[in-house]
């Protein structure tokens, strides 16, 4: 997500999410640049007056500053949490697009 909406979407129909706002949770983890990560059964509100849930969540910095939020969303049928593997590399993934951000 860039800061205020749900910019981009994959392994999941769009229509979900895409372009949707992000919600109070999101905004508030965005305000204090904070990650997320579920301890299994906690999960936050990806958009705002949606469904889909994040598992984990991880700011996307530039300059010091919040651009977005890289989110793992929650599957349909998914297991409580997300493999570490997956926490890695979103993790990271946030840390390039932070870099790239200043370029």
């Amino acid at each position: 997500s860039d800061r205020d909406r749900i910019v981009a979407s994959a392994g999941i129909p769009k229509k979900d999410l895409l372009d949707k706002p992000v919600s109070k949770q999101i905004e508030e983890l965005m305000r204090r640049k904070k990650p997320f990560i579920s301890s299994g059964e906690d999960t936050v509100l990806a958009a705002d007056g949606g469904l889909r849930t994040a598992n984990a969540v991880f700011p996307i910095i530039s300059d010091g500053d919040i651009c977005g939020m890289l989110m793992l969303i929650k599957g349909e049928n998914a297991s409580p949490g997300e493999p570490e593997e997956n926490l890695r590399l979103a993790k990271l993934a946030a840390s390039f697009l932070g870099r790239e951000m200043v370029q």
